[in-house]
């Protein structure tokens, strides 16, 4: 994944019941708040809050009873209900290519 985050980018919140986003689904540290603020997140003090904690899921998420801050934890954790993992779809995003390249396009002159 891009270590920046550019409008194309598509993100969505997982539900409480999941551990963390599927591998290809995963926002680094660096685009989590980007990603969090995409799905309605809330940067405390304008920014992420960085944990490594037991009971919440691996990488970018929100804490939904705690005014749905952003966080971003570096542990593999278990989520005790109170996040939702925030993930991207770019890599489910095909990637359009020309089906006839430019040098097959007759010239007009």
């Amino acid at each position: 994944m891009n270590p920046s985050v550019s409008l194309g980018d598509v993100f969505l919140l997982l539900s409480q019941s999941y551990n963390m986003c599927p591998s290809s689904m995963h926002v680094i540290k660096e685009n989590c708040k980007a990603a969090g603020l995409a799905v309605r997140g809330v940067p405390l003090y304008g920014k992420v809050k960085e944990v490594s904690l037991e009971s919440v899921p691996f990488g970018c998420s929100l804490n939904v009873n705690d005014g749905r801050e952003i966080i971003y934890n570096s542990f593999h954790g278990n989520n005790n209900g109170d996040y939702q993992p925030v993930c991207s779809t770019e890599s489910f995003c095909p990637t359009l290519t020309p089906s006839v390249s430019p040098s097959d396009i007759p010239s007009m002159i």
